[in-house]
């Protein structure tokens, strides 16, 4: 578990330290450092994590928030009161289970808590870079439009990302904030 919370503390870390405006980019070896230290991170639950098929997943009992303390009441009397076990029952594999459980799910909030904010800063970062792309391509779209000849190679290589009429499949060649 030492090691496990030295991996979980650096990578905190290399999280907060991205918030300053001087890190925002990964750098090569922070990049290499964060790979480095997820590969270790699997390699240590590895051995502990399956995976399941939809099917599976919707035909098992989900334990929340509220089955946990109940699971855990459970365990307590199948130790205080082993006469009510029922046979099929076997309390050591429920006890090891639970206690699983109980290692696996502060590294599953941690892990699920990282997956939002990346999805999010993903989506922020993504989002910001196609607005300056399609500022860009406009700029090359008048010039071509207006005799530039530097511009049109540009503006027929840009252009295919948006075939078909305005409005289909192929995204908005719009500005960012054009309303039309």
């Amino acid at each position: 578990m030492c090691c496990q919370q030295n991996y979980f503390l650096t990578l905190v870390k290399l999280k907060q330290d991205a918030k300053e405006p001087d890190l925002c980019r990964l750098n090569r070896g922070r990049e290499e450092k964060v790979k480095e230290l997820l590969g270790a991170l699997s390699a240590i639950l590895k051995p502990k994590l399956i995976g399941l098929s939809i099917e599976e997943r919707q035909v098992l009992a989900k334990m929340n928030d509220k089955t946990h303390p109940f699971c855990l009441k459970v365990e307590r009397y199948c130790e205080l009161n082993p006469e009510f076990t029922p046979n099929f029952m076997d309390v050591n594999e429920f006890v090891k289970d639970l206690h699983l459980v109980n290692e696996l799910k502060p590294v599953f909030d941690i892990v699920s808590q990282m997956n939002s904010d990346l999805e999010d800063t993903t989506m922020l970062a993504g989002s910001e870079a196609y607005d300056a792309a399609r500022y860009y391509y406009h700029s090359v779209k008048y010039a071509a439009k207006h005799g530039n000849a530097a511009a049109k190679p540009i503006y027929d290589d840009l252009a295919k990302r948006f075939p078909g009429p305005r409005g289909g499949k192929g995204g908005s060649d719009q500005p960012p904030g054009n309303t039309q």
